[in-house]
């Protein structure tokens, strides 16, 4: 199976990005075919990427049946969040808009889920999103980075927010 890792990321890539066509963006999926980002992970890392991008294009496809559209952000937001396994307050999610742009990063740094805003803004390719840390990819002034710290430490700290789903054992 991993010697296949390259094609199996295209495989999944170029589904999502259709998806995302199909709403009308174009999104590439990588920049390159040898996915140079890709190949430079250890096997575990691939595998974890792998994970999380059949995990996004999942979430894709069922909030195209349950809505027609990626581009209802709440919609996909909340799938997003019981596919990860989240709870969050439902009514911090009635203050989310489709203009709002929503992001989900894993522990170790790595976007793992967007919405279709994300699409519409940036010019990266799902190869940079999954296989580049984001401080790789992006720089934020100073006085950005001070306000997303205090945001997410608050978010963070706070027990009512977003919990993990008991599993169904």
């Amino acid at each position: 199976m991993l010697a296949n890792n390259p094609e199996l990321f295209k495989k999944e890539a170029e589904a999502i990005c259709k998806l995302v066509q199909e709403d009308g963006i174009l999104f590439r999926p990588y920049s390159k075919t040898n996915l140079p980002y890709f190949s430079a992970l250890s096997p575990e890392e691939q595998t974890e990427i792998l994970h999380d991008l059949k995990t996004y294009h999942r979430i894709c496809k069922e909030t195209m049946n349950a809505s027609g559209s990626l581009r209802y952000t709440r919609i996909a937001t909340e799938i997003a969040l019981k596919e990860w396994g989240l709870e969050i307050n439902p009514q911090h999610l009635e203050v989310v808009e489709d203009h709002h742009l929503v992001e989900f990063y894993s522990l170790n740094e790595k976007q793992i889920f967007r919405t279709f805003r994300f699409f519409e803004t940036s010019s990266y390719t799902l190869e940079d999103i999954y296989c580049r840390k984001w401080y790789h990819i992006f720089e934020r002034s100073p006085e950005d980075e001070a306000y997303i710290d205090r945001k997410s430490t608050r978010l963070n700290s706070s027990h009512t927010d977003i919990s993990r789903m008991p599993s169904s054992a």
